[in-house]
């Protein structure tokens, strides 16, 4: 068997590369940038990594070329979100001439249901983020691909890590993270690694055929996170709420706090005794913390 993986150098792709390559499933992927140190890495792991891009057709056909199963995972650009619905149209389109038979597609949580995040809106950050990937969801199912499965993690543990970790404001700089989610809100935190291991099995095992997975590995609030950051960290941390209006003015401006207002709603499609009853043992935030510690300790440092 033999993989072609979306977004190998990067965070979900890297990690299904990762146990693909442990279940001694060859990998093929392209990237802009075939000379870095991670796609010399990948290489190093047996992959097959070329120069390319989802807009180079000769490439995508290359390294589709005796592939058995795809990974499919698209970036989202807001500034054109009818691309990230091309762009993986053509993969899979392209994927099912080469001959692909296996296809887990990871999307997001709430694609499905979005009317159920009371800020959704079409035209809207969120609409943007989560419409082109249901789209794409339609595809998968439809395209005729022998067995598929759809994933749909939480928010990424990663976030909390530099870059990404600015995205919370204050937390790192200021000891004060300054949110738009309440003291009851619940996010479902997923560590990548698992969303990796999960596809990686949804690929080989029969049983994922049809399956719609949500993937968390549990459900913190924003005292729990901080204080789990604490505790991994040794720095005094903590966390101030945005007033509604505070939101409100804010919200028009910075789209961080849009999707915050989302995320206070995503609690209600995870469903953490199902995972389990898949077998599927998802990392804690206080497991990927210690398993992270060096790069947790370098993005707290101040």
């Amino acid at each position: 068997m033999s993989v072609f993986v979306c977004g190998a150098t990067g965070t979900q792709g890297g990690a299904i590369a990762k146990y693909l390559h442990e279940k001694g499933i060859k990998v093929h992927t392209i990237t802009r940038t075939p000379l870095s140190t991670k796609s010399q890495h990948l290489r190093a792991l047996g992959a097959d990594v070329i120069a390319g891009d989802y807009d180079n057709e000769a490439s995508l056909r290359s390294s589709l070329a005796n592939c058995t199963g795809l990974f499919l995972n698209m970036v989202p650009d807001f500034q054109n979100p009818d691309i990230e619905v091309i762009r993986g149209r053509r993969l899979l389109t392209l994927a099912k001439e080469a001959g692909v038979k296996h296809v887990v597609y990871s999307s997001a949580f709430a694609v499905n249901e979005p009317h159920k995040i009371r800020t959704f809106t079409p035209t809207g950050f969120v609409g943007k983020l989560l419409l082109p990937k249901q789209a794409l969801e339609n595809e998968v199912r439809t395209m005729g691909f022998e067995r598929w499965t759809i994933m749909r993690p939480g928010s990424f543990m990663t976030n909390f890590l530099a870059p990404m970790v600015y995205i919370y404001s204050g937390l790192v700089d200021k000891g004060c993270w300054v949110t738009a989610w309440t003291k009851e809100t619940k996010i479902p935190l997923v560590d990548p690694m698992d969303i990796g291991r999960v596809g990686a099995v949804a690929l080989t095992d029969k049983k994922f055929h049809g399956k719609e997975i949500e993937i968390a590995g549990e459900l913190l609030t924003v005292e729990e996170m901080v204080k789990e950051l604490v505790k991994a960290t040794g720095r005094d941390l903590k966390a101030a709420y945005l007033t509604e209006e505070e939101i409100k003015a804010q919200a028009a401006v910075n789209p961080l706090v849009e999707a915050q207002l989302a995320l206070r709603d995503m609690a209600q499609f995870a469903d953490l005794e199902k995972t389990k009853e898949w077998g599927l043992d998802l990392g804690t935030f206080e497991r990927f913390l210690k398993r992270e510690n060096e790069k947790v300790m370098k993005t707290f440092s101040i």
